[in-house]
């Protein structure tokens, strides 16, 4: 099965989870641990709207009893909501209720909530910050978990890739296996690490079985997030045609008020994909102090001190599909008089050098091809260059 036909069942099977609940548990009256359970379900469906009045109520009934315990289980979840919906200020009132309210201990899980929110908004050291005190108030091995994951990520966020991996591996350990959010989590940020690596087939493999486990569990959330793993893999592959349809997919289905945060992560890799499609055809050279070629493909190239190679462009783009033969090679580039026996090997090295930073196959040239005397661009292929002339 795939994963926009899993995502599909996923979000048939929330609409029938919410007409069960709706009909069932709901009209006879529940408990706040109820409410909390209930609400945690909606939140892996990414139902919020279902959700927030739940938890809302909730709160209200657990402040009213002084039922401290449940009424930061509850807030931390209602932050982790706001803190998807990047609702700030709200996030911002509720804080302020809560400091407040001297009896209420901070949950391990409230601490993990703010950290995703720090994370969301750029505060590392934050972020950082907030998923250490959930480790260090974890009362169960789901918040110790979840609290070193948060610790993790912030560590991929600075490239700490070693570190981090190891403690991916204490993650994927038996302590955490029961909690299924937890492996998928653990799996989609593996993806990652393998993905700043570039060892695309581990991370493809890593975002198999976080497909695997979604499908099991109906966690329409982790599937989102699992779809974006692809997408960005695709992306960073050059992988053009299964890049967009990701990316198109998951612009269908993601929210922009719930998942806020996804959604615009999603917009800014369709923006990333429609600058490499549009640099498919363009070979772009930068003069000035640092000279850089821009490929095809998206590459981008210092050229400082390749002279050569920089007015062997140059002459390519002067004569587009008329081409260069060799003997204008030789003339222009060394400005020595053509002999094939003195030039030949030096003419084929040249193009060999520039073919190695722009062409993707060296086998099978797309960019730089032979013509009947010589080579020139593919006609396809428009060349520019900024801070000089053609």
């Amino acid at each position: 099965m795939s994963l926009p036909q899993s995502l599909s069942e996923m979000q048939n099977g929330s609409e029938n989870v919410s007409r069960s609940l709706v009909g069932g548990i709901l009209i006879t009256g529940m408990d706040e641990l109820n409410v909390l359970q209930i609400a945690r379900l909606y939140y892996r469906l990414c139902s919020f709207d279902q959700a927030v009045p739940l938890l809302l109520s909730g709160l209200e009934k657990a402040k009213q009893h002084k039922n401290w315990n449940e009424y930061g289980e509850i807030i931390a979840l209602l932050m982790r909501i706001w803190a998807e919906r990047l609702e700030f200020d709200t996030v911002t009132t509720y804080l302020a209720e809560l400091e407040s309210l001297k009896a209420v201990e901070a949950p391990s899980r409230l601490s993990y909530a703010l950290g995703v929110l720090s994370s969301y908004r750029g505060q590392g050291e934050e972020a950082d910050r907030q998923f250490s005190l959930a480790v260090q108030n974890a009362k169960n091995s789901h918040d110790k978990g979840y609290g070193l994951f948060g610790m993790t990520h912030c560590r991929v966020q600075r490239g700490e890739l070693a570190e981090s991996m190891a403690t991916i591996e204490l993650l994927q350990g038996t302590e955490f296996q029961e909690f299924p959010d937890l492996v998928v989590a653990t799996l989609i940020l593996e993806a990652v690490i393998h993905r700043k690596q570039k060892r695309y087939d581990r991370a493809l493999d890593c975002l198999a079985r976080s497909q695997m486990h979604c499908q099991k569990e109906s966690n329409v959330y982790m599937a989102l997030n699992t779809l974006f793993g692809l997408a960005s893999i695709y992306v960073e592959m050059k992988e053009i045609q299964k890049a967009k349809e990701h990316l198109n997919l998951l612009n269908q289905l993601v929210s922009a008020k719930d998942l806020t945060h996804l959604s615009q992560q999603v917009q800014k890799k369709r923006d990333e994909l429609a600058e490499i499609e549009s640099s498919g055809n363009e070979i772009r050279l930068v003069e000035g102090p640092e000279r850089l070629l821009f490929t095809p493909d998206g590459e981008k190239v210092d050229l400082k001190k390749q002279f050569v190679l920089v007015n062997l462009l140059k002459l390519l783009g002067e004569k587009g599909d008329q081409g260069v033969t060799k003997e204008e090679m030789v003339i222009r580039l060394w400005r020595e008089d053509y002999h094939p026996l003195r030039h030949d090997n030096k003419v084929h090295a040249t193009i060999l050098r520039l073919r190695k930073l722009i062409e993707p196959d060296l086998k099978a040239p797309q960019f730089i091809l032979n013509s009947p005397d010589g080579y020139q661009l593919n006609p396809k292929i428009t060349f520019t260059v900024q801070g000089g002339v053609t």
